[in-house]
């Protein structure tokens, strides 16, 4: 699986980061938040990226367990990082250039159905974030300046099922 994209975005108040957590602590009808007139500056940001996986383990029809390294890369006025990590799968999965794991489920008999779980760990190392160091163009300090915490670790496990309508 070779996938890439390019994305476009905003910070600070053009994002209307608040007026969304307002809306919703008021639907919640908890605490009023605070602090929004220390939030970001308005910058605006384009990325591209890439993910690769490689389809290492011959998955046959009777294997419930499969493994799917991945390897991903950002780079761009918001975000820039790389990643490693990959995915332990246990259910009943397509190959990776045909399952929803990667958002291409193409098939439509019932025998390829997929209903999966899966557990992702990925370690990233980080050379710019937006969201915390502000704007890549700005030209006047943040009013509290982040600092960036280069390497994190992240771990992902859902449960998917991808059932498709047969006519």
């Amino acid at each position: 699986m070779l996938r890439w994209g390019v994305s476009a975005g905003v910070i600070g108040p053009p994002a209307r980061g608040a007026e969304v957590q307002k809306l919703a602590h008021k639907i919640a009808r908890i605490y009023e938040p605070t602090y929004w007139d220390r939030q970001l500056k308005a910058a605006w940001g384009l990325n591209a990226d890439i993910a690769w996986s490689p389809q290492i383990i011959n998955k046959t029809k009777t294997s419930k367990w499969d493994f799917k390294p991945l390897l991903t890369a950002t780079a761009g006025t918001l975000f820039t990082n790389a990643a490693a990590g990959g995915a332990l799968v246990y259910g009943k999965f397509n190959k990776n250039s045909a399952s929803a794991f990667w958002n291409n489920h193409q098939q439509t008999s019932k025998a390829e159905r997929e209903l999966f779980i899966y557990l992702l760990p990925m370690v990233y190392l980080k050379a710019y974030d937006a969201t915390v160091q502000g704007g890549m163009f700005r030209r006047e300090n943040e009013n509290i300046p982040g600092k960036l915490n280069p390497v994190f670790f992240k771990v992902r496990w859902v449960l998917l099922m991808h059932v498709i309508n047969l006519r």
